[in-house]
């Protein structure tokens, strides 16, 4: 299914130009808002205007001031303009370490100048810097410290205890433990890693520089050869000023859905040539690519509007959706592009499509395994890269980013296409010349016919995009009926097969936004719904019967079984604790606001109905203004129960509060 038009789209690419246009857009290290932001942005629109793409530059205010969605705020725009680390000898003759003019990464973003003629202080090394303790016998008042976590990681205690500047030859960003391989010295000690400051008004100044692993070695051997006494000199000429951050928007107009849109996100803030000038060069050569096929007839037209749009991450878009929040309910998909082209062989990993959150199933990421595993079993050729190049892919679990939209407040279905490890992964080493023209082409033709056929699906292609959905949900069911860790909880087999079942559902239930008037289509997903949830509900109890039956201590007896009949799908099908409550409720806000935002009364009763049931505030994560009380019930009790009378209690409490309101979105 699609390789016809996988080979017409990949034919159409220009992996070789597309790469320059990333070669050219790795210039700018755009990192935060600022004029190499704005550069990057004038860049963008004038390449698909040159491609006869309609396009425009949004500047929104960068001003750490006005809010968006609530409570969002752009920080403060960032002006650099020079900056030197120097050491300073017994003798006053100082050694350069590292020059702005050399690498930019090696000023920390958003940092602060110092006075004319730069500042002069002692050199204090502070492990764990990131924590109270590290500074535990420690006088660092208007010192500079030396340390081993991202600056970004010690930017509060650092101003809280009057240090006048940090130096960092950290190379991994502390939540990279969380997803191994963590990068270490010695896999790259030429590499400067990026970090970022605070840019907020409130905040005092401070500046910060990030040495290589050799540049960090020495200047330590330096400390250790003065017997612990160094003096740095640091001239930085930089400040946090009101400005603007830009969003690029580019428009593919559709034909007879063109209300209904399709959209592109690709930040443009991060300084790598992969993360994520590919990102944003790849929407620029796919809007080429569709708008040139379409109009020839090599590929139906588009029926849906495509939107491609880059701005600072996740934050700088905000400002845009603020803006246009009513329309949507007439986004039905997104894609996510960050960081494509990798050559696995020189920076390790591989493509990675990421799924949607648990609480949003979504119908888009069968059609995206689906692609992935196309484009893998097709030859290398088709792709204009080397013949023997290996392409590895995979499928993995929300990772958050710029698909942010995939969430329910947003509703919006946005996989997102990422390599991943890699190497050299927010650093100066980000080049092109770990990237290739066959792992581009592959990506971006992945991702250009995902957007084409949500942007021109009818109900019968709707419903073969609910059979993948389908397909991929039945994977998922037996992967995780078969890992260790359920092995060894039996008892919660099947209700988590069941849980698993309820996501099926809402993931098959979601294709309809392509042809909501189409009675058949509805027809069709229903029934399949259903034989998804049957499905899970079999092997549930097979694995835990299985597994009970083994003889195995470690394996505690699995729950009765219960039969898929009697499964609370409808209001009147209940049984037992089930609330019968057809009402639907929709989050008026993105983010649950804190404790100090409720009034008095609403934070005594959210506060006894969390002392009756304390997993309850997990609903809120399952509110998207299209499941009524009982879905959002059947759905939090897995993990740990929440019963009906508290549940409704608890949305009542919120809608009181004015944090959810009633009625589908």
């Amino acid at each position: 299914m699609f390789e016809a038009s996988i080979r017409t789209l990949a034919g159409e690419f220009r992996g070789a130009r597309c790469l320059r246009d990333v070669a050219q857009y790795w210039q700018f290290r755009c990192t935060v808002p600022g004029p190499a932001l704005g550069a990057a942005s004038d860049f963008v629109r004038q390449r698909h205007q040159e491609n006869g793409v309609e396009a425009r530059v949004i500047p929104y205010p960068a001003d750490d001031r006005t809010e968006w969605l609530g409570r969002s705020r752009l920080p403060l725009a960032w002006f650099p303009r020079s900056a030197r680390l120097s050491a300073v000898g017994p003798d006053g003759d100082a050694e350069r370490i590292c020059d702005y003019a050399d690498e930019p990464l090696c000023l920390a973003s958003n940092s602060t100048g110092t006075p004319i003629g730069g500042v002069t202080a002692p050199l204090v090394v502070v492990p764990g810097a990131d924590r109270e303790e590290g500074y535990a016998g420690l006088n660092v008042e208007g010192r500079i410290i030396l340390v081993d976590r991202p600056a970004m990681n010690v930017d509060a205690l650092a101003r809280q205890r009057g240090v006048v500047g940090v130096i960092s030859d950290c190379v991994a960003p502390a939540w990279l433990a969380q997803y191994p391989p963590v990068r270490v010295a010695a896999d790259a000690p030429d590499l400067t890693m990026w970090s970022i400051l605070s840019g907020r008004r409130a905040a005092a100044g401070l500046w910060g520089f990030n040495l290589t692993p050799r540049q960090g070695a020495y200047l330590r051997r330096l400390l250790a050869a003065n017997g612990g006494d160094l003096r740095v000199h640091a001239v930085v000429d930089a400040r946090l000023a009101e400005g603007t951050a830009e969003v690029v928007e580019a428009v593919l107009p559709g034909t007879d859905r063109a209300d209904e849109e399709i959209w592109v996100l690709a930040h443009s803030s991060e300084p790598g040539a992969r993360d994520n000038a590919s990102g944003c060069c790849v929407g620029i050569e796919l809007a080429r690519v569709l708008a040139h096929l379409t109009a020839t007839g090599r590929l139906a037209p588009l029926r849906r509007t495509v939107r491609l749009l880059n701005g600072v991450e996740v934050d700088g878009f905000l400002p845009y959706l603020h803006q246009r929040q009513a329309d949507l309910g007439r986004v039905v998909a997104g894609l996510c592009l960050d960081g494509l082209g990798m050559d696995s062989a020189l920076a390790g990993g591989s493509l990675l499509a990421f799924r949607a959150p648990e609480t949003d199933a979504s119908f888009v990421d069968g059609l995206v395994r689906h692609l992935c595993a196309t484009v893998a079993a097709m030859p290398a050729e088709v792709f204009g890269g080397d013949p023997y190049e290996l392409f590895a892919w995979d499928t993995a679990p929300y990772w958050g980013n710029d698909a942010f939209l995939a969430r329910g407040f947003f509703d919006v279905p946005t996989p997102q296409l990422s390599c991943w490890p890699d190497r050299y992964y927010h650093s100066a080493q980000d080049t092109t010349a770990q990237m290739s023209v066959g792992a581009l082409t592959r990506a971006a033709t992945i991702a250009g016919v995902y957007l084409h056929v949500l942007a021109t699906a009818g109900p019968t292609e709707a419903g073969e995009i609910a059979r993948l959905a389908a397909y991929d949900w039945k994977h998922r069911i037996i992967d995780a009926l078969t890992q260790p860790e359920t092995r060894r909880s039996a008892g919660a087999v099947v209700p988590l097969a069941r849980h698993l079942g309820y996501q099926a559902t809402d993931a098959i239930a979601q294709v309809r936004r392509l042809a909501p008037e189409d009675p058949g289509l509805r027809e069709r997903t229903t029934q399949l719904a259903a034989d998804l949830r049957g499905f899970a509900q079999r092997e549930g109890e097979a694995a835990a019967g299985w597994w009970s039956a083994s003889g195995d201590p470690a394996v505690p007896p699995a729950l009765d079984p219960v039969s898929a009949d009697a499964w609370p799908v409808t209001a009147v099908a209940c049984p037992g604790d089930a609330p019968v409550d057809g009402r639907v409720f929709r989050r008026r806000v993105w983010h649950r606001p804190d404790e100090a935002g409720l009034s008095p009364a609403g934070r005594d009763r959210l506060a006894a109905l969390r002392a009756e049931s304390g997993k309850v505030d997990r609903a809120w994560h399952w509110l998207n203004g299209r499941r009524t009380v009982v879905e959002v019930w059947e759905r939090l009790q897995a993990g740990g129960t929440v019963s009906a009378a508290v549940l409704q209690a608890y949305l009542e409490a919120l809608e009181a509060e004015g944090l959810v309101g009633q009625g589908p979105r």
